[in-house]
């Protein structure tokens, strides 16, 4: 690769020839090569030089030339035929030549491709390369005289599609947000990597629970007149939070009841929510582990005033003790579904795991026992009490009950209650294949 060290100053001269010079200091020989300073785009059929005389003159002797590749960008979209590189001699001067290209892509199939300027040499491409088709091409260039004689040696030339280009770069940007509330840009996007973040406040669940985008992307580094495009749409749900307490629907609430009469209703005390229905944020289950009792203060207070001369105050309170009743929960396994993974052909006896169940009831004083509710194959058994599972069997990976190598089993945790609460776990086995399956011969008796 030949560099210039500083500016090259010309002056009226357009065109200037730099030779490198090659020189091996054992055998005297040397190499030389012509640049053309004025078209960086050409290339010189080779030529060198060797010692031949004592007297030091040069006699000139042809040689091969190495022509570093030349790399050609896929799916151009510049104007064709586009230039690639001028192929010339330096015999060209004294007598008129005529240059020509072999090889596929240019006189092989796929013919027509690459095409070269008899008399100029100026190679060109005809149409856009497509690199997942075909990555390189091989050429040989060739210079002739008038009668077709050889003047030139042929020299090689590589022709690569590169794939260091653009085409595979892409480029993200939002085309549209639905709806714009509360603001027409609520996200922006990371153009290289696609990533999705918000950057306005204001996302509010009850008055906005969904936005959809429509994502444009873009190869080509994204350049709006070469680069292909195309959209998807990205449905973003805003989750739900409990930044909504509680709200009684109205300031006062009225009701009516028969003089002499108790154990009624006098009137129900309604209360929205703006969350998200059926969710935490909306309604909080009353549980006897958590609290074991409320404690409510009620207010009453006559609508007039009292007569006159009564120094008595207008209302009276009382405080109401609500005390929860526990009720026998259904035991819990944990996890569920448990997952193991294991060989198979374990024979029977085998201890594989424990599964247990924890009882939510705290304060009640209970035993849990364990039996087994589905065994398709009946290769398992669990201890009642202590739940360890183990193969009455020998497991099977070919067995038709196994799909996908998944075998699951289904077991029971049930408590000594009154009433008695029972809750399920499964129990989800990988089983991993072993040679134990001879190959065998089919068809198993021929004729011959």
């Amino acid at each position: 690769m030949v560099y210039a060290r500083h500016a090259l100053r010309l002056a009226d001269r357009k065109r200037a020839f730099l030779v490198v010079r090659a020189r091996d200091q054992e055998t005297k020989e040397e190499w030389n090569t012509r640049v053309n300073s004025s078209d960086a785009t050409v290339i010189m059929f080779p030529w060198r030089s060797v010692v031949v005389r004592g007297d030091g003159s040069l006699r000139r002797v042809k040689r091969d030339w190495v022509i570093p590749p030349i790399n050609v960008p896929e799916n151009s979209r510049g104007q064709f035929p586009e230039e690639l590189v001028r192929i010339r001699s330096d015999r060209d001067k004294n007598r008129l030549l005529r240059y020509s290209v072999t090889g596929p892509g240019a006189d092989q199939p796929p013919t027509g491709i690459f095409i070269i300027n008899p008399i100029s040499g100026q190679l060109s491409v005809t149409k856009p390369l497509d690199r997942e088709h075909i990555s390189n091409f091989h050429l040989r260039a060739h210079a002739v005289d008038l009668n077709g004689n050889q003047i030139e040696n042929p020299i090689d030339i590589v022709i690569n599609d590169d794939p260091k280009t653009a085409n595979g770069m892409l480029r993200y940007k939002i085309i549209s947000q639905n709806p714009e509330s509360p603001s027409s840009n609520m996200f922006t996007i990371n153009n290289k990597t696609g990533g999705i973040i918000t950057v306005a406040a204001g996302l509010d669940r009850e008055k906005v629970p969904q936005y959809t985008l429509i994502i444009q992307a873009t190869d080509m580094e994204g350049n709006p007149t070469y680069g292909l495009s195309n959209t998807a749409t990205a449905i973003i749900r805003i989750s739900d939070v409990n930044d909504n307490p509680p709200e009684f629907t109205a300031d006062t609430f009225y009701g009516e009841v028969h003089e002499n009469r108790v154990n009624v209703i006098v009137a129900n005390l309604t209360v929205t929510d703006k969350d998200q229905p059926h969710t935490a944020a909306w309604r909080t289950p009353i549980d006897y582990e958590v609290n074991r009792s409320f404690m409510l203060t009620v207010l009453a207070e006559n609508e007039v005033a009292l007569a006159r001369g009564i120094h008595l105050p207008r209302q009276s309170t009382a405080t109401v003790s609500v005390r929860i009743a526990d009720v026998n929960e259904s035991p819990e396994f944990s996890p569920n579904p448990k997952a193991i993974k294991l060989e198979e052909g374990l024979p029977a006896g085998s201890l594989l795991t424990t599964f247990t169940a924890h009882d939510p009831d705290r304060y009640m004083q209970q035993n849990i026992r364990y039996s087994k509710l589905f065994d398709p194959a009946n290769w398992l058994e669990i201890d009642p009490v202590n739940g360890r599972i183990s193969t009455i069997a020998v497991l099977d990976r070919e067995s038709h009950y196994v799909k996908n190598n998944l075998y699951n089993v289904t077991f029971m945790a049930s408590d000594n209650g009154i009433p008695p609460a029972s809750g399920t776990g499964t129990l989800q086995m990988y089983l991993l294949d072993i040679n134990d399956n001879a190959p065998r011969v089919f068809p198993p008796e021929v004729e011959m």
